[in-house]
């Protein structure tokens, strides 16, 4: 067997293993398609969700702004019973 004979069946091995690899890769690009749309659909589900979780708490911080804090309702329990006092007494 000459020289070029060998160096063309070394070729020809490397050529069916590169085919392989490419083929290996190739099969699963279906799949890596399903999991990527399935990843996007997911994603879309989260932003959908985190549109939901702003509006709420956009909500309920206007609720709380509209509350009364601990030391302002301490002067104004003051004041009532003060009030109160006055009035009764």
């Amino acid at each position: 067997m000459s020289e070029s004979d060998n160096k063309f069946k070394i070729l020809l091995k490397k050529r069916d293993s590169d085919f392989k690899a490419i083929m290996e890769y190739v099969k699963d690009i279906p799949a890596i398609k399903e999991k990527l749309e399935a990843t996007f659909d997911e994603v879309g589900e989260l932003r959908v969700d985190m549109e939901v979780v702003k509006n709420e708490l956009g909500l309920i911080r206007h609720e709380l702004r509209e509350k009364v804090g601990k030391d302002e309702f301490k002067l104004l329990e003051k004041r009532v019973i003060f009030l109160e006092k006055k009035i009764v007494g």
